[in-house]
């Protein structure tokens, strides 16, 4: 009976080695994108939620270059109001995806590495309790 209840706070934590780990590696992955100049080109706001004046979605347009071909693209994972028309900032491009442009880290790294945590602290109270109660 003993075993059968440390199964699912290992299960927790094998979840949180994944999680963690492929945020980890989605993040490296970012970092090592290649870097190029844009501009911003449009800017869109959205109030997301009526009742929170903070709750507004931006949506980003860049213009930028990967060697010759010429994209115009949502800039994805960016602070909101950061950017104006005409600021030229840098961008980092999926190689296998030049359509895909970030101006920092992913933010499914940090989700992955969120939800990673939580397991890691869901699966570690439950062996503190198991332990506890012996």
């Amino acid at each position: 009976m003993r075993r059968l209840s440390l199964i699912v706070p290992s299960i927790l934590l094998v979840g949180a080695l994944i999680f963690i780990g492929l945020g980890l590696l989605n993040l490296q992955q970012v970092k090592n994108f290649p870097e190029v100049e844009a501009t911003v080109t449009k800017v869109e706001q959205e109030i997301a939620d009526a009742s929170d004046p903070n709750g507004v979605n931006e949506t980003v347009w860049v213009h930028y270059y990967v060697m010759a071909d010429e994209h115009e693209e949502v800039l994805q994972f960016h602070g909101t109001g950061k950017y104006k028309v005409g600021d030229t900032i840098k961008v980092r491009y999926n190689p296998d995806k030049t359509n895909y442009v970030t101006a920092g880290t992913s933010s499914t790294s940090f989700i992955y590495i969120g939800l990673g945590a939580v397991f890691a602290l869901g699966g570690i109270a439950m062996l503190v309790r198991i332990f506890k109660n012996r």
